[in-house]
């Protein structure tokens, strides 16, 4: 299958799982208010230090700045039952999802032709409908969540740099090609290992199933040791792809963090210079620092998005394909 394929067959998996949150649309709705005002209070941080590191420490005391600290405490319960209202919008589409999955992969099991169950083994079907269907649910909720949450966060923050200091920001924008450079290779490689690793847990899943159906035969004919030569063959490769796939998910985090400190670090320089020649205040470069540390959270988590997205979507192709083919 070449990469054009792949890359349809992901976008249609992914239409086709996005579709049962249709009838949801208030649910969906909730949750993205939530994870939206979540965001805000993010940038909110920030824009608060500015005046209060400006004004609060003068040596004049200034009535309105003792609204910041019950701001901030107000800003506290907003963000927690934000948080709260979107995680359990979230869970309601999710579980309502899941039930209709597996109730439709259910019923197209009982009408499925004999060819099928010849096809399949009963390991895979079963795993297909127990456990791949939560799995991929999971994945791509915890998926929207970081992405919408985290994107809007960075979206936030960002603007708010602007704001603040052109540019220092322009600084920043120079890790974001880098970083998308970089997840697009590591995105292709977990695509072709996930894919592996799904195949060789199916055919792990197959040896287990035939050992223990016809243990009879396996005792009769002293097929001990061939059925664990086999096992250990296949769980030894699943072994190897998994570790594979630990290393290539793992760069992603320290590779970012490196660019990011870099990044901070031309910061840091510039921003001497500037409050040299007065060009920046106390409360305006402190309140740019605390930006560019909470924006650097949601960075990451969009960069280790795609783990579970490859995740995901190799699973939601299993299940549709399985789907079809019933």
């Amino acid at each position: 299958m070449d990469s054009n394929s792949i890359k349809l067959s992901t976008q249609t998996a992914l239409i086709r799982l996005l579709k049962y949150a249709l009838p949801h649309k208030l649910a969906v709705l909730g949750a993205f208010i939530g994870l939206a005002i979540v965001a805000a209070s993010e940038t909110a941080i920030p824009a608060l230090l500015k005046p209060l590191l400006d004004r609060g420490f003068s040596g004049k005391l200034d009535q309105k700045l003792w609204h910041v600290p019950a701001f901030l405490v107000g800003l506290a319960f907003v963000r927690g039952f934000a948080q709260f209202g979107s995680n359990y919008a979230m869970g309601h589409i999710t579980n309502s999802i899941l039930f209709k999955l597996r109730e439709q992969m259910f019923n197209r099991l009982l009408q499925a032709p004999a060819d099928l169950f010849q096809n399949k083994s009963a390991a895979s079907l079963i795993n297909a409908v127990v456990f791949e269907v939560n799995s991929v649910l999971q994945v791509i909720t915890t998926i929207a969540i970081n992405l919408v949450r985290d994107s809007l966060t960075v979206i936030g923050l960002m603007a708010y740099l602007f704001y603040l200091n052109w540019r220092l920001t322009l600084l920043i924008l120079i890790i974001f090609p880098i970083i998308g450079y970089l997840a697009k290779v590591i995105n292709k490689r977990l695509r072709n290992l996930f894919k592996v690793s799904q195949d060789m847990t199916n055919e792990l899943s197959y040896i287990v199933e035939e050992a223990v159906g016809g243990y009879k035969v396996v005792k009769l004919h002293g097929g001990e040791v061939y059925e664990k030569q086999r096992f250990s063959l296949i769980a030894e490769k699943l072994r190897r792809y998994s570790m594979k796939i630990t290393v290539a998910g793992g760069l992603n985090q320290p590779i970012t963090q490196i660019i990011a400190s870099i990044a901070l670090s031309g910061v840091l320089l510039v921003a001497i210079f500037q409050s040299s020649v007065a060009e920046t205040t106390v409360g305006g470069f402190v309140a740019f620092i605390t930006a560019l540390i909470l924006i650097i959270s949601p960075l990451k988590h969009l960069a280790d998005i795609n783990q579970p997205l490859q995740r995901g979507v190799a699973a939601a192709e299993m299940i549709f394909t399985l789907m079809d083919q019933s």
